[in-house]
């Protein structure tokens, strides 16, 4: 079997700007892509503006948003803060700002 019989099978496809892109537009599989690496934006935007395919940004944007949604969870959900040994707001504080410093590394 050929990846483009696989592609006819998906109702929505998550890709980078490579040549796999290439190949979901042809199956006309809609997908939206997230660039991996900088030299894939350009494709991604060119891929977008003509409707081919969606582009919804970078790796690095979707791993601070998660890293966000995290610091959320761990405020509003008693389950997380147990998890993640949170015993107390400056315990938070404390490891808030440690995670955002690493992020930032």
């Amino acid at each position: 079997e050929n990846l483009a019989d696989h592609f006819y099978k998906y109702d929505l496809a998550i890709s980078s700007a490579g040549i796999s892109i290439y190949e979901l537009c042809a199956s006309n599989v809609p997908t939206l892509i997230v660039t991996g690496e900088a030299k894939e934006i350009e494709t991604a935007k060119r891929f977008s503006d003509k409707g081919y395919a969606l582009f919804v940004g970078t790796k690095s944007f979707f791993l601070k948003i998660k890293f966000y949604i995290s610091l959320v969870l761990i405020i509003l959900m008693p389950s997380w803060r147990k998890k993640y040994n949170i015993t107390t707001k400056e315990n938070f504080v404390y490891q808030s700002f440690h995670n955002i410093l690493r992020f930032l590394k």
